[in-house]
């Protein structure tokens, strides 16, 4: 087994910032790993602690792969490829965001420092895979497989997993004694203990493992989902979806003088942004990265749908970039890396509810939301960057 730790290294010349570098131990030898996070003293091994427990799960998925490919789990290896995927391209940190700041670890094969444990779970694997023979234990598989990719979705799993062993009441059952009498009184179940937008997240997240289980065979014969019970989104519980706003409205919230206080100012800027760039989610603005930036054009990727979209930034989008273009980290705009350990969630949270206190400033109120940016655009206009100059 690898054991993992970061430490920090005082530079021997006055004046100039000190490095924090990981250490990769296995049994009496170990490699050294110098980072990019860098400080004056130890105290910056507590202040970028997020940053650097991030670092340390690179290491260990690094370790992980190795191992599960072809044994080659050298420290010589894994110390060349950690090396690069640190300081050159990562090609584990689209997973690595997903957890959000809590990352599954195997005890067996790798160890971390008590210092970061708080980043960590320690999630020993099964020496045997679930039993699929089962329902929870079907589904136990598909959580873990997920979790494996660094899919979200095993968040939506683990809830409907609870719910349903409050339901069995801590049993099981074989998976082929699912039938329509188990998921007709499954939905009794849920109907006098959940509100009905929640009914339906569990029935469909249900209703998504037994597909999967029907496709591997593993249903009975007889089975079929009742055609009584649906699993769309309640219309009558649904929240209205977010409006355009007027473009008086729109002028009001880019006029706004917000600058005594940066926290509404950032999530004002970044809402504008978007609705200057034909309307742009903020996880896609959260995960812009300098290298996105070429000149005024953008060029990224969006991470709902997975496609490449490219934009000219116009004058006032450009404006929005320079104000926050003396931070000295990896993205165009301080929201996650304002202090490393928030994470995106985090930021959203503190972004919407900046975006409540600015809308319950307009005249007159307005609930607003970041999603706003997207559909004030759709039905202001529907060419490129021509937004900018109608709220001139």
């Amino acid at each position: 087994m690898f054991s993992l730790s970061a430490r920090f290294r005082k530079s021997r010349t006055a004046g100039v910032p000190g490095s924090v570098y990981y250490v990769i131990r296995k049994g009496k030898e170990e490699r050294d790993i110098t980072g990019r996070v860098r400080g004056m003293d130890e105290s910056v091994m507590t202040e970028e602690k997020a940053r650097i427990a991030f670092d340390l799960m690179t290491v260990y998925c690094v370790i992980e792969t190795r191992i599960a490919d072809n044994n080659d789990a050298t420290l010589d290896v894994i110390a060349d490829a950690a090396a690069k995927a640190i300081l050159e391209h990562n090609p584990y940190e689209e997973r690595l965001r997903l957890y959000d700041g809590k990352y599954p670890i195997d005890n067996n094969v790798a160890g971390i420092s008590k210092l970061f444990s708080a980043f960590f779970i320690h999630e020993k694997k099964p020496p045997t895979d679930f039993d699929k023979s089962t329902l929870q234990g079907y589904i136990s598989s598909l959580i873990q497989e997920y979790v494996s990719e660094g899919k979200p979705y095993s968040k939506s799993l683990r809830s409907t997993r609870r719910s349903l062993d409050g339901y069995l009441d801590g049993k099981d059952i074989c998976i082929k004694d699912v039938t329509e009498r188990f998921i007709t009184d499954y939905k009794a179940y849920l109907d006098h203990r959940v509100t009905p937008v929640t009914v339906s997240f569990y029935l469909r997240n249900l209703r998504t493992a037994l597909i999967r289980a029907e496709r591997e065979q593993l249903l009975s014969p007889d089975y079929s989902w009742p055609e009584a019970i649906k699993t769309n989104m309640p219309r009558s519980n649904m929240k209205t979806l977010p409006t355009g706003l007027d473009i008086n409205i729109i002028r009001m919230i880019e006029r706004m003088d917000l600058s005594s206080d940066p926290t509404l100012r950032l999530a004002r800027d970044m809402f504008m942004f978007g609705f200057y760039n034909r309307g742009m989610e903020l996880i896609d603005i959260a995960m812009l990265r300098k290298e996105n930036l070429v000149g005024n054009t953008l060029t990224y990727r969006r991470r709902q749908k997975g496609k490449e979209r490219t934009i000219t930034l116009g004058d006032r989008s450009m404006s929005i970039v320079r104000k926050y273009s003396d931070n000295d980290k990896e993205y165009l705009f301080p929201i996650i890396q304002r202090k490393w350990m928030y994470s995106y969630t985090t930021a959203r949270t503190e972004i919407a509810d900046s975006l409540t206190k600015i809308g319950r400033m307009l005249t007159p109120p307005q609930k607003l939301t970041f999603s706003m940016n997207i559909h004030s655009w759709e039905s202001i206009i529907k060419q490129t960057n021509i937004a900018e100059a109608l709220i001139s």
